[in-house]
């Protein structure tokens, strides 16, 4: 991405929320099929992929992990990325499920994310891949009363 002016990051972490909300576009790696829209679709990484950017696509949790009985999903839960430690974090949004799909440039990505008063902070490194869909869930654990 290079250098980005704080105008542009604005209009990135919009088109990035609009990404989340809208599920398949116009395919260049990604198959649209069912479940496309939560991110689901098929994708391919074969040679006619020339892509740049990726998918890292998962589900909100408050309290704890999926399968813990005091787990919770976090409906309409605000996803932070970042590049590095000393950006300003993207935004995307999950859907009322709590579920989300985010289209992102290929690279290293740190990620959190909030609802209401539960954060996660932003300490979970993914790796983004070209033409590749990568599974994140978050989990926000930090709440205050």
């Amino acid at each position: 991405m290079g250098f980005v002016t704080a105008s542009a990051r604005s209009s990135l972490a919009t088109v990035l929320a609009i990404l989340v909300l809208s599920g398949c576009g116009e395919p260049t790696c990604e198959t649209c099929g069912p479940g496309a829209a939560a991110g689901m679709g098929a994708t391919t990484t074969g040679p006619e992929c020339h892509d740049t950017h990726g998918t890292l696509a998962g589900s909100v949790y408050r309290y704890a992990a999926p399968g813990d009985p005091n787990s919770a999903p976090a409906p309409n839960a605000i996803v932070l990325l970042q590049h590095t430690p000393t950006d300003t974090p993207l935004q995307g949004m999950a859907d009322a499920d709590g579920h989300f799909a985010i289209e992102l440039e290929g690279g290293d990505w740190i990620v959190g994310g909030q609802q209401d008063n539960c954060s996660a902070g932003m300490t979970t490194a993914v790796t983004v891949r070209p033409c590749a869909t990568e599974q994140l869930d978050i989990v926000l654990d930090l709440c205050t009363k």
